[in-house]
């Protein structure tokens, strides 16, 4: 059996003191440069120890949970650690009124307790290649036969064929710097993945909207789930005869505490960066896209709430999609401030004269890249006003109103009528077809408030756009209603078939062309598809200057870094970083320690506030101080900062100390660090992890999860 973390693969090195970096950095390319300042931070491991082309290695235990998070392998027998928020929608799905595993949380007592999560895949990384060459002779070859590029998923498709050809494994092709740079990823996917402990939410998610992104946070965001494998120990479909994956790389929890100055380190698959962006995108971000996000989830998500406040069926509902949706509104709202508070656009230009300066002082450079950052801000002005009624129009009722998903499906199906003369099995057919899929829809489609929405998306739209920018729904407003957006909702919604399951079932018992082309849903959802795609190709007309000119300035700048070390913005790859333990000061007179205890959870306890509940267990723990081999000092420690480089995607990544031991996991990052995506600023960025002890402390001695405890390798 081979644990990871526990070993010592390198010569410690010593370089002196060494600052935390930024940097999400491709673990199988460290450059030799950041090896050694971990190294001499406190990493006990070499660059082998923590990629291996094959054989053991860090990596090895590190997963991609269901595409939107990370997790660790904690266990021989397929045991996964992830964050209670990464599963929250599949939490959801398996919930109902009388088995709110949300509300209740779960723990399996046994492997015949745990629970299937329908749809949920863990993926682990075999390897990386790097297939620049063979992508640049492909693409050569098909533009001699074609004359265009050849596109991303057709190269995705020709090189996952050459690499995993007779494997069960699958790849994914992505690219970097700005394409150049291409590198295949191969993965092992398991879909037979079953939940087998979570907290409940007023653990999992103390604090909930309130807390989200603030330091110090007190949440248990963990949960366990494990991948099960078919014959072979290899990838199979949910069957009962699947049994546990086996493997023998996994990490060891590490129970000895952390202190402030610790090294840490963090692998996981981060989502989106763009730190080389000019100043002209960043004014962008603030003028189109986090606006259109503000002013629409302010609007629509208040509305929401109460519903889910006064009815539970209603909160089950709407859980996962609140969630996500609050979520980015707060990080809208935070990326907002703190990039106007640290002036982020002006850093950027600052950086543009630094390069400036480097290239005239080379006639090639000049010829080369002295038209990039122009191109760039050709591209933003030409599309500001245009991309900004796209992201509203997006945000407010293609993504914001659920009779819109409805009466786009209706206008899917109507198409069968566009057929000559469509026989009457060819109709009943693609009835069928769309029938199935609105089964889901109607199961607990809240109509009433539905329609508040609706309204209040009509009514933000029409203030904030021109009319040449809204959908063909606002004319007929204004010639049928008398430009009264509430009137024409109400006649919608107690018109229409789609918003109706009564009407709706009647309809499919005999559909009728002239019943969807008289349906005023599917006017209302057609038209708001039309406009949108006008306006995606209005922005659309701007694709290429701005292509071609992030390309350049990127290739500019990394020939201006010379042989400095530059890593990749973040693209749901693999990546490590790495850091220290510590706290920070966000303000005058204003400073935070680097991690919280149980006394915090108690001092918040407010059990008139959905968010601030405390289970009477966890408060019985605190009151006995019975921490067992998990507290410190009389204390509980509950949640660390640390200054890793992290970002969405991240969330449920293991935060590693030098020995490859795991110390916690990362969940959040703090306020002050929401500019992360586009900046990293090393006074103020800060992961926020779960201290592994209060993972232990909820999974022991909270839960009694012996059925978890037991597999689980404990290090002090």
């Amino acid at each position: 059996m081979t644990i990871v973390g526990g070993f010592v693969l390198s010569v410690f090195m010593s370089l002196g003191s060494a600052r935390a970096e930024e940097g999400m950095w491709l673990p199988h390319a460290l450059p030799p440069e950041v090896v050694a300042a971990m190294q001499s931070m406190g990493l006990e491991l070499s660059a082998g120890g923590l990629y291996a082309h094959s054989g053991p290695s860090l990596h090895r235990a590190v997963v991609n949970v269901g595409n939107v998070g990370s997790g660790s392998v904690v266990s021989e027998r397929g045991l996964v650690l992830t964050n209670h928020h990464v599963i929250y929608d599949h939490l959801q799905r398996i919930s109902n009124p009388g088995n709110d595993l949300l509300s209740e949380g779960y723990w399996a007592a046994s492997l015949e307790g745990e629970i299937p999560l329908n749809g949920l895949s863990v993926s682990f990384l075999i390897r990386i290649e790097d297939v620049t060459e063979r992508v640049d002779s492909l693409q050569r070859s098909w533009e001699e036969e074609h004359g265009n590029t050849m596109r991303q998923r057709q190269l995705q498709r020709e090189l996952g064929r050459e690499i995993t050809d007779g494997t069960h494994y699958r790849a994914r092709l992505a690219s970097f710097f700005e394409g150049s740079r291409q590198l295949l990823f191969v993965y092992e996917v398991f879909d037979d993945v079953r939940l087998v402990g979570a907290p409940p939410s007023s653990i999992g998610k103390f604090g909930g909207d309130t807390d989200n992104f603030i330091w110090p946070r007190h949440a248990g965001d963990f949960a366990f789930i494990r991948v099960y494998a078919g014959p072979g120990n290899l990838p199979a479909a949910y069957g009962p005869a699947n049994a546990p994956f086996e493997t023998d790389v996994f990490f060891e929890l590490d129970i000895g505490g952390i202190a402030e100055g610790d090294f840490s380190m963090t692998l996981g698959y981060p989502g989106s960066t763009r730190r080389y962006v000019s100043a002209a995108e960043v004014e962008e971000l603030l003028e189109t896209g986090l606006p259109a996000r503000i002013l629409s989830r302010e609007k629509r998500l208040p509305i929401i709430e109460r519903a889910m406040l006064d009815n539970d069926t209603l909160r089950l509902h709407y859980a996962s999609d609140f969630f996500n949706a609050s979520n980015g509104l707060k990080l809208a709202l935070g990326q907002y401030e703190q990039m106007r508070i640290h002036n982020v656009a002006a850093k950027k230009q600052e950086r543009e004269e630094r390069f400036r300066q480097w290239m005239y002082q080379d006639s090639l450079r000049l010829q080369n890249y002295g038209k990039a950052l122009d191109m760039i801000r050709e591209a933003v002005e030409g599309r500001r006003h245009t991309l900004f009624a796209h992201s509203l129009l997006n945000e407010s009722l293609l993504m914001g109103t659920q009779v819109y998903v409805a009466g786009i499906r209706a206008s899917i199906f109507g198409r069968i009528f566009d057929r000559e003369d469509p026989s009457r099995e060819e109709i009943l057919e693609a009835a069928a077809g769309f029938g199935e899929k609105q089964q889901d829809f109607y199961r607990e489609y809240p109509a009433s408030i539905d329609l508040e929405v609706v309204i209040a998306m009509m009514e933000l739209l029409k203030k904030q756009l021109d009319t040449s920018y809204l959908p063909g729904v606002f004319a007929h407003v204004d010639t049928a209603f008398g430009g009264d957006t509430e009137t024409f909702a109400r006649h919608m919604f107690a018109n229409s078939f789609v918003t109706d399951r009564e009407r709706f079932d009647a309809f499919m018992a005999n559909p009728d062309a002239a019943v969807l082309a008289a349906d005023p849903a599917i006017m209302y959802a057609e038209s708001i598809y039309d406009k949108a795609i006008e306006l995606r190709d209005l922005n659309h007309r701007f694709n290429d200057v701005y292509r071609e000119g992030r390309r350049t300035w990127v290739l500019g700048l990394k020939e201006m870094a010379g042989g400095s070390p530059m890593y990749p913005d973040a693209n749901f790859t693999m990546r490590l970083s790495y850091g220290r333990v510590l706290g920070y000061s966000p303000a005058d007179a204003v400073s935070y320690s680097h991690y919280t205890t149980l006394r915090g959870v108690m001092e918040k306890e407010d059990p008139g506030h959905h968010e601030f509940v405390v289970p009477p267990l966890l408060r019985n723990l605190y009151e006995e101080a019975d921490y067992g081999i998990y507290g410190s000092g009389g204390e509980m420690p509950v949640n660390f900062i640390s200054g890793n480089d992290i970002t969405g995607g991240n969330s449920g990544s293991p935060v590693l100390n030098g020995s490859g031991r795991i110390s916690g996991l990362v969940f959040c990052g703090n306020w002050e660090s929401l500019n992360g995506d586009v900046i990293y600023l090393e006074e103020s960025n800060r992961a926020i992890n779960v201290d592994i002890r209060y993972v232990l402390l909820i999974t022991d001695r909270y839960a009694r999860a012996d059925h978890i405890m037991n597999e689980l390798v404990l290090f002090r």
